[in-house]
Formats: C-alpha cells, structure tokens, sequence
C-alpha cells in the first residue's frame, strides 16, 4: 500500500513539474540542467525555477552519473534561464567558430605547404609574380614584358597580341608613321591612293599609289617589333609633266617599339620606339634616297569618356625622322585619332584623324619642287615647309580576328606639295 502511494505521489509531481515548467518557458523562467539519467533527461526540460536538482523525487541509486569530465554531477548544476539558452544558440548558429586552417596543425603543416607548391607549379596564379631576385637577368625579365603575361610566362600564348585594350582600334592614315600604342601581333594589307595637285612641281597633277603589307610580332605585352612599309610605289605623273609614269619595290620600315607605361584599369598605353627608314627601294619610284633615316617616335593611347551611348578613345603619335647624311630631307610629324565605340559594342567605329608634317633640312639628291611625306623621301629642298590634313572614316571589326578600315584625307593648312587627296584603306589579320 505505501509503495502503491509513492509511485502515485511520484507521478503527480513529474506531471506538475512538467505544466509548471512549460508556463515559465513562455516568461522567460530559468531551467537547471540534469545528469544523464533517461527520467532525469526527461524531466530537465520541463523543470520550474523553485525546482532543484537535489529535490528530484528519483532515488539516487537509479540515478546514473557520467564521467566528470562531460557532465557535471546533478547536484553541482547551475541554473541556466531560458532566454540565455536560446541567445546562445542563436550566436552558435549566426556566428560560427571559424573552421581551423590546415597550417595551424603542426601535423598537417607539411602536407599543408608541399601541397600549395603543387597546385602553384600545376596551375597558373592570377596574383602578381614578384622578383625571385635583384638579378640582372631578373630585372631584364621583368621589363620586357614580365613573368606574368610576358615572353616568359608559361599560361601566355606565343606571339599573342594584348588584348587588355581591345577597346582602341588602330589608326587607318598616315600608316607608315602613325604608330598604334599597343603591343599586337597582325597582318595588315595597305592601300592607298593619292590625288596629286595641278601645281604640284614637275609632276604637274597626277596620281601616286601605294600597295603593300604591314606586319607586327608581339614578342611581350611591352615589347614588339614593326615592320611599317613594305611593298610597292607608283607615281603617275600629269600629261604635262616631264617625268614618267613609274613603280617599282618601295622602301623598308622597320624597328622595335616598348610600352613603358600600361594601365588596363584607366585603359592608358605610353609607348616609345624606333623606325629605321631604309632607302632599299626603286630608283624610278624615288624610294632608294640617301643611306638612312632614324625616325624615333612616342606613342600614346586612353580611354577618354564612357557614356551608354558609346565611349571616346584617343591615339596620338609623334616623332623625328632624321637622316644620316645630308641627303635625305628632315621632317617632324604629329598624328592624332579620335574614335567612337558605338553602342560599347567594340564592332564598328567612326573616326576622325590628323596629321601634320614639317620639314626642318633640305635633302640634296633632287630637286622636284615637293616633298613626298610619307610615300617618298625625294631629298628636295623644303624646309620650312608643312602641311596640315584631315581624314574621316571608320573601322569596323567583322570577327575578333579581322578588321576592315578606310579613310578620306583632305589638306586643311599649308604647302600641299603632292597631296590633293587621298583614300586609305586596309585590312586587318589580329592574332
């Protein structure tokens, strides 16, 4: 009869427990954690405040303790309210402990760096490449284009073109000095027809002409090497004029050029070279003038003014071709392009270009009464003599690969010597 009554009296204070609890777990009542027992586990969470650990009605022999380290004994618990349990569990789920790095293992260390060695030599990093010293060699490395997309740079195709700034287009006139900025790799088929004045000198009107090919190797991101003129002159002089029609092999340019200055992110390109003028061509087409001529040169590119409607690049250029002996006529040149992208859709480009020459020596090998520009270097005597032109046209990229671009030329300012207009036109091969 007495254990029939304690079984009943244990009950009806488990189940009091129980309703006494879940009414304070609703106004923020503290609870106070048990041992591992299954009755005491399943009492703990209904426990009230006025509820301790030691006033449990369970026999302490049933009670059965875990090992110190992972439980406290019952009696020792503490009182935990209820809305610190659960702002604890709330920054444990908001706010993680931060996973242990394999480098702080002392046993994974060495797995941890022969690993990153691995998938560095494997793979290629996009992060910047620093010096493995002050070398000489390292230094050299570094300025002709860099490990990191230059010459040396495994990850970086052979001879390719940078395409950092795909968002400039070459200029179209002046072609033989009027030198893109960029470090490209292309084949570029030229050309050009030219109108000659009525007064022109001794050819008294006519027409001049060439055709021929460029081409550019893009040994780095920096450095590159030009060849700028290569082909076939024609001069087709006026009926009455005492000279005759002629053509033959034209002269050679060629040269290096550096970038010395490359910004992809504001889109800025300075760029310094050299064209060495060789006079190798036919002596009817006047194009085997003197011994040499030295033309160094600067060359700038940027990104001007980005709207939705398009955006507005510009190119200039500007150098001195000066001969090495007295033979050949002197000049200075300034070339400039502005273009638009339509629609920033990198496809077709309206553009405008100027080019303004200036001789500064007489040559002494002929006397014509003109200068030639860019198609021939007569050796006649203008100095102080120039002529300011300008063009429109447009260039227009049919694939990522080919391009197409011509332009009208018109004289603005000065001496026009032969040139009354001209067409320009070439086709591009980019790799």
């Amino acid at each position: 009869m007495l254990a029939r009554t304690r079984r009943v009296l244990m009950l009806t204070a488990a189940l009091a427990a129980g309703l006494e609890l879940r009414a304070a777990a609703q106004s923020d009542s503290p609870v106070a954690p048990v041992g591992a027992d299954p009755a005491a586990l399943l009492l703990a969470p209904v426990l009230p405040h006025s509820v301790r650990a030691g006033d449990l009605p369970i026999p302490p022999e049933r009670v059965k303790a875990e090992p110190a380290a992972r439980l406290a004994p019952v009696g020792e618990a503490g009182i935990v309210r209820v809305s610190d349990f659960n702002s604890a569990r709330r920054e444990a789920t908001e706010f993680p402990e931060p996973k242990r790095s394999r480098a702080q293992s002392s046993d994974d260390a060495f797995e941890y760096l022969t690993d990153s060695m691995r998938k560095r030599k494997s793979s290629g990093d996009d992060e910047p490449r620093k010096h493995r010293s002050d070398q000489f060699g390292d230094r050299i490395q570094d300025m002709l284009g860099g490990k990191s997309g230059g010459f040396f740079d495994r990850d970086r195709k052979l001879f390719k073109s940078d395409c950092e700034f795909d968002n400039f287009v070459s200029p179209v006139t002046n072609p033989f000095l009027f030198e893109d900025p960029r470090s490209i790799t292309e084949v570029r088929p030229i050309f050009i027809y030219q109108r000659l004045p009525g007064g022109a000198g001794l050819f008294q009107g006519g027409n001049a002409w060439f055709v021929g090919v460029q081409g550019r190797l893009a040994i780095t991101e920096r450095f590159s090497l030009v060849v700028s003129k290569f082909g076939f002159t024609g001069f087709n002089p006026g009926a009455a004029s005492p000279l005759e029609d002629s053509s033959g092999f034209s002269e050679i340019h060629l040269g290096p050029k550096y970038v010395f200055y490359r910004d992809p992110e504001t889109k800025t390109l300075l760029t310094v070279g050299g064209t060495f003028q060789i006079p190798s061509g036919s002596s009817k087409a006047f194009q085997d003038t003197g011994r040499l001529s030295i033309v160094p040169y600067l060359s700038a590119g940027r990104r001007l003014w980005e709207t939705q409607l398009g955006t507005f690049n510009g190119l200039a250029s500007s150098g001195y071709s000066f001969s090495t002996n007295k033979v050949r006529s002197d000049y200075f040149y300034l070339s400039g392009h502005l273009d638009f992208d339509i629609g920033n859709k990198g496809r077709f480009f309206p553009l405008i270009e100027m080019n303004w020459i200036r001789y500064t020596t007489d040559g002494s090998a002929r006397n014509l009464g003109v200068e030639g520009r860019d198609l021939a270097n007569f050796g006649s005597q203008r100095a102080g003599t120039g002529l300011l032109t300008i063009a429109a046209g447009a260039r227009v990229k049919l694939t990522d690969r080919w391009q197409l671009g011509g332009a009208f030329e018109l004289p603005l300012v000065g001496t026009r010597d032969i040139f009354q207009y001209r067409f320009t036109f070439d086709l591009t091969w980019r790799y």
